[in-house]
């Protein structure tokens, strides 16, 4: 037989398990674990075909979760979430065919809202956060409140831009 089949198992040189999961005709199918070198769960999800399909996580080192998201056909689809290693939530937002697919929230570390920004056709990494192509930003001050808002194009600023004070009151507008 030419191709991995049935349950395998790989390990780190330190004998720990790296990763377990089933293969068929030489494609990872079902549920996949992998781990970290220290033991921690390192990712966990099914395959199909041997494509990431469903709901797969992703954890820190210390065991925490750090990504939860859905896979269709190997790419990213559907709603997902990233935290902070301290557990906190960091973005939420949907994703088509792996890319941004609406209005994302990105979260300080204290859990307030630091921006939220809708997108359109922006190739999406989740671990980043560059504007590539046109959107609409906002930005927040700590305690929630908007600090600034307007158009990007190209990750730049374009058209009219409002800024705030804490308070909410306009502080000043301008191309």
């Amino acid at each position: 037989n030419e191709f991995e089949e049935g349950l395998w198992k790989s390990y780190y040189e330190n004998g720990q398990l790296k990763s377990k999961g089933n293969w068929k005709e030489g494609k990872e199918v079902g549920l996949w674990k992998h781990y970290h070198e220290n033991g921690q769960l390192d990712s966990e999800g099914n395959y199909k075909e041997g494509n990431q399909d469903g709901l797969w996580k992703y954890y820190y080192e210390n065991g925490k979760l750090k990504v939860e998201g859905n896979y269709k056909e190997g790419k990213e689809d559907g709603y997902s979430k990233t935290y902070y290693e301290n557990g906190q939530l960091q973005t939420e937002g949907n994703l088509k065919e792996g890319k941004v697919d609406g209005l994302w929230k990105i979260y300080s570390k204290d859990g307030t809202i630091t921006s939220s920004v809708s997108e359109t056709k922006k190739k999406k990494n989740i671990k980043e956060t560059k504007h590539k192509k046109d959107s609409y930003s906002k930005t927040y001050y700590e305690n929630g409140k908007i600090k600034s808002e307007g158009n990007l194009k190209e990750g730049k600023k374009e058209g009219l831009w409002k800024y705030y004070h804490e308070n909410s009151q306009l502080r000043s507008e301008g191309n």
